[in-house]
């Protein structure tokens, strides 16, 4: 149908009477075409898996419903990508998935898994190593807050704070 309608738009005149002829219609073909779309569209919808959008995708990715297959393809991947929940899925999403309605979610979602996964131990080393490695992280003084928090946990003797300080004298906790 698709060849068809685009032969029609630049056939001469002798070659669009065949089809005159047969008794068929660009409008015919149109309506053809819209509603093997649909039930393409619609099948894909019935199977819900990834792989059922991305032959939908594949096949009529110049039509009406590409948007929406679109849509649905990535909500399905980023509801098994959110159910694993670890910062190498949401990366994995986002690698395969760049366009996503989707992608800044996993960003965010990734930035806090990755945050949890380094920092896990809830050590002062954690945290520092955390903060070193990833000074642009959006947890970067949540990282740095815990770490002033776990290793001055003893606060009723001073010495706790003079060690910090020593140790960590780049903190954003110093002039605290």
């Amino acid at each position: 149908i698709n060849e068809a309608l685009s032969f029609l738009t630049v056939a001469a005149t002798k070659e669009k009477a065949i089809f005159e002829k047969y008794k068929i219609a660009i409008s015919d073909m149109q309506t053809l075409q819209f509603k093997i779309i649909n039930d393409a569209f619609l099948h894909a919808e019935k199977q819900s898996t990834i792989s059922g959008f991305n032959h939908f995708i594949d096949y009529y990715g110049d039509s009406h419903k590409y948007k929406d297959a679109l849509r649905f393809r990535d909500s399905l991947a980023f509801e098994i990508v959110r159910s694993d929940n670890t910062s190498e899925s949401y990366g994995s999403f986002m690698e395969q998935y760049p366009e996503s309605h989707l992608y800044y979610t996993a960003r965010s979602r990734f930035e806090r898994a990755l945050y949890n996964e380094l920092t896990a131990e809830g050590t002062p080393d954690a945290y520092e190593k955390f903060t070193i490695a990833y000074p642009r992280s959006p947890h970067f003084r949540e990282a740095h807050e815990q770490l002033f928090k776990v290793a001055t946990k003893d606060a009723s003797d001073p010495k706790v704070y003079h060690d910090f300080i020593k140790k960590y004298p780049s903190s954003l906790f110093i002039e605290d």
